[in-house]
């Protein structure tokens, strides 16, 4: 197997999120995505054209999963779910931010 074959099932799940975040009002488009996290939007396009071609970057995945809360073990593995729970993702800032926050005793 070669790097394109073994990066076409990770590459199939990133335009299956990406397309998810857009159909869910998260991105905008895929210039709105690409432009801010130096992703080449001719690359992107041409990828999703044609998926034999080895041109999915790693640091592609890593807006998808830390600002849009995509599962790096579904991207990568294809295995659980591909969003994480909203619940995990409230717990990890509220943690992030001291009791006595205004922020937190507001939202709580």
């Amino acid at each position: 197997m070669n790097n394109a074959e073994a990066n076409r099932p990770i590459a199939n799940r990133f335009f299956e999120a990406f397309d998810a975040l857009v159909a869910m009002g998260k991105i905008k488009s895929v210039r709105s995505y690409c432009d801010p996290n130096g992703v080449d939007r001719r690359n992107m396009e041409l990828l999703r054209k044609d998926p034999t071609r080895n041109l999915l970057q790693p640091f592609w995945l890593v807006p998808l999963i830390t600002e849009y809360g995509v599962s790096a073990k579904w991207l990568l593995t294809g295995k659980g779910k591909m969003l994480e729970k909203l619940s995990d993702t409230l717990n990890s800032v509220a943690f992030s931010f001291p009791l006595n926050n205004p922020l937190y005793i507001l939202y709580y």
